[in-house]
């Protein structure tokens, strides 16, 4: 969640200076928004909206409208308070994963970010979605490396 805030929705409204994680929201017609972030101190959220549903009007995204009141509360609320950094909880793995498949990637792979996963849990070896056009398939370069090189085992 740092990734919405570093490079996501959120990178160009929300700077604390400080780690800081959150998600941004906008509801169809843009008739809400709203961002709930966090530091490793303090967690708030900030909801945008009308009590009788009513459009915000174009540009009314959470990220426009709600992540930069976020970003004053919380410069205000920390002021004074020092840096702190995330810690991972015992068991978590990190994976390299590609931005656009949620598989892992390869070291030298281009568009990857490092996600954290719970034990038990990795990133995907293959994924499918339904185009236009059918079916459409893609391995993690690890499965594919395997097929190519005609490695045994089940996939």
């Amino acid at each position: 969640m740092e990734g919405v805030v570093e490079e996501g929705t959120a990178s160009r409204r929300v700077n604390l200076g400080r780690p800081v994680a959150g998600k941004t929201g906008t509801t169809n017609g843009n008739n809400d928004a709203w961002f709930i972030g966090f530091t490793p101190d303090l967690v708030a959220g900030v909801y945008i909206g009308f009590d009788a549903p009513k459009s915000l009007e174009k540009g009314g995204s959470g990220s426009r409208l709600a992540a930069p009141v976020f970003n004053d509360f919380m410069n205000a609320a920390l002021a004074g308070v020092p840096v702190s950094q995330f810690s991972m909880p015992t068991g978590m793995k990190e994976y390299r994963i590609g931005l656009h498949t949620g598989m892992v990637a390869s070291a030298d792979g281009p568009n990857a970010v490092i996600e954290a996963f719970k034990p038990g849990t990795r990133p995907p070896a293959a994924m499918a979605t339904i185009e236009d056009d059918g079916m459409q398939s893609e391995l993690s370069p690890s499965v594919r490396r395997a097929i190519e090189t005609g490695a045994p085992g089940l996939f």
